[in-house]
């Protein structure tokens, strides 16, 4: 999706527009967008695109040779502009004198707030205070430098390279296609740690030479040595356990508080954006409509996808009537889904594999429903556990086998799967609130070595939407006593997998626990033989990272066939024009 984009040239050579034009006609796709003026000061070239449905800035915002852009929202700006011990806002007024008669935006506001708070030496600190997912770009043309932020958590992606002394960036990767010389080869390692645990890790991208900014960081590049500095303003371990006697009641209370809170700062009913979800059959979205405050013109909308008769269709309408809200149901097809993937695959640059996209084709339509989409993302794993699963995991890196921790998954894998959505409609997740995450993580260790804390916090807040209706992984109420929950959930997981294997074997069983069936999709007679055509095409990349054939992988399991078709499809889109012609609409 639409982002930011740039590059340096200490030549001056490239004051044309040639270069950035082809970097945001490739992140422009799926229904257009709109562009900032491109900016050339000092041999840096960059500009700014956002989707159809958001309106950009007229003029870029920069103050005494200070410039900034951003991608993404912070959500306590009033909070922050009231902080005068943190930021004075009594800079000098911005260069740009030609604001729109609404007033000025609250994008321009923030990078205003940027930029006093970076003229101020107090960039850091403004940071590590602000709540929200984006990225920015500080560009300061008498020091010669350029700043790349990220925030806290990492989830609004900016991807570099430099080469030459030169930095390139953008949103996305694939906006380095139009950069004269880049050369377009994958990364040996995010081609084995995708293939292996179906995530990229670490900083790595699909693409040699293609890093990624770390989370909660600020990258420095010194243009007059072509040097990058990395410093971080957050750190894990800086979140201590809480200490004194809390009763469980008490930190019940104390979640719900904030948790409610976080929804109600995400949650606008406006004319000209509307607050829906996302609804399942899980814990996680039903939290978020219970917390959701209601509009005074008609219910909340909610939307579930899903196959016909699943658990998540029917769990989710129980949920959407308790609250009285629209609840639109799309059901997911098998036929033509693996091609429909293929767009799925450009917008997230490779990184999620094609069983988790899915309901592309409904995209379009779920923004007249709404305009902005709370996602239940960081629920059980991040609230201390599911009520029947792994205990909270703080590992921001790699576990001690290799695998990706917890937050690296959500960061490298959950987060950018919604990046098809934000071509549609903005993406709001209230369980990554900064201080409701501070407080998840400061939990005593006997209380999160329970692994019930997210349990007994959901019934204890909305218990009404917890007692009677059935979890979807279990099949049963969280609200049974946990010996029974056990006993049920264990039955209920063996009874699916034992359906799982008699539907392969083609006897009439389903799984209703699966909202969408990929085993059975790719056994799809039309998706079957177009999987074999992009394996056995002569040109295929995939032959030269993994060494298996063809026939082998059409035969192995799901897991490893979803990966390699996904990785051979995005360098198929990268390298051969008529490819991602047919498949993407660009510019």
């Amino acid at each position: 999706m639409p982002g930011l984009f740039g590059y340096t040239d200490n030549d001056g050579l490239s004051r044309d527009d040639r270069i950035l034009n082809g970097m945001r006609d490739l992140l422009i796709y799926a229904g257009g967008g709109s562009s900032e003026p491109f900016y050339h000061a000092d041999g840096v070239h960059a500009g700014y695109c956002a989707p159809s449905f958001e309106a950009v800035d007229q003029h870029i915002t920069a103050v005494d040779g200070v410039a900034c852009w951003l991608d993404g929202e912070i959500y306590n700006v009033d909070e922050l502009g009231g902080n005068q011990a943190l930021l004075s806002l009594s800079s000098p007024p911005l260069s740009s004198t030609k604001v729109s008669s609404t007033g000025i935006s609250s994008s321009h506001k923030i990078k205003g707030m940027m930029i006093s708070a970076y003229r101020s030496g107090v960039l850091m600190d403004f940071l590590r205070k602000a709540d929200g997912y984006f990225s920015a770009v500080i560009h300061d043309s008498k020091n010669r430098q350029i700043k790349f932020i990220t925030d806290r958590f990492g989830f609004r992606h900016l991807a570099y390279s430099v080469h030459n002394g030169r930095i390139v960036w953008a949103t996305e990767c694939k906006a380095f296609l139009a950069v004269p010389g880049f050369r377009v080869a994958a990364e040996g390692q995010s081609v084995d740690d995708f293939m292996k645990y179906g995530v990229l890790c670490d900083n790595l991208t699909l693409l040699d030479g293609v890093r990624l900014v770390d989370a909660a960081a600020v990258l420095t590049f010194d243009m007059a040595f072509g040097e990058v500095r990395i410093e971080h303003y957050r750190f894990p371990e800086e979140i201590r356990p809480l200490t004194g006697k809390n009763s469980l009641p008490e930190l019940y209370e104390e979640w719900g508080r904030l948790f409610k809170r976080s929804v109600a700062r995400r949650t606008v009913y406006t004319d000209a954006e509307r607050t829906g979800l996302t609804l399942s059959g899980g814990l996680d979205s039903r939290a978020i409509l219970a917390a959701m405050p209601e509009p005074l013109d008609g219910g909340i909308n909610a939307v579930t996808f899903g196959t016909g008769g699943c658990d998540d269709i029917r769990f989710a309408s129980a949920v959407a009537r308790l609250k009285g809200a629209n609840h639109h149901v799309f059901h997911l097809d098998v036929d033509g889904w693996l091609e429909g993937t293929f767009f799925g695959i450009w917008a997230v640059d490779g990184a999620v594999e094609i069983s988790s996209l899915q309901g592309i084709r409904h995209l379009s339509e779920l923004s007249r429903i709404f305009g902005i989409c709370m996602n239940g993302i960081g629920g059980g794993t991040l609230q201390g556990g599911r009520a029947l699963g792994s205990s909270l995991f703080l590992e921001h890196g790699r576990t001690a086998s290799g695998a990706p921790g917890l937050q690296m998954v959500r960061r490298r894998f959950t987060r950018p799967g919604f990046r098809p959505d934000e071509l549609y409609f903005k993406v709001r997740m209230p369980f990554f609130d900064s201080d409701l995450y501070d407080f998840v993580m400061a939990l005593p260790e006997d209380v999160r070595r329970t692994r019930m804390f997210y349990r007994g916090a959901l019934l204890h807040n909305f218990p009404e939407y917890y007692m009677n209706i059935p979890w979807q992984q279990a099949g049963v109420p969280i609200s049974l006593p946990p010996s029974v929950f056990d006993a049920r959930f264990f039955c209920n997981r063996v009874l699916c997998r034992a359906k799982r294997k008699l539907q392969g074997w083609g006897l009439p069983f389903s799984d209703t626990k699966l909202f969408f069936d990929t085993p059975a999709a790719l056994r799809q007679k039309g998706n079957r033989a177009l999987a074999e055509k992009i394996l056995n095409d002569p040109n295929a990349v995939w032959p030269d990272y993994i060494s298996c054939s063809a026939d082998s992988l059409l035969n192995a399991g799901t897991k490893r066939l979803c990966r390699v078709l996904t990785f051979e499809v995005w360098m198929r889109l990268l390298n051969d024009t008529g490819f991602r012609k047919r498949y993407i609409t660009l510019g």
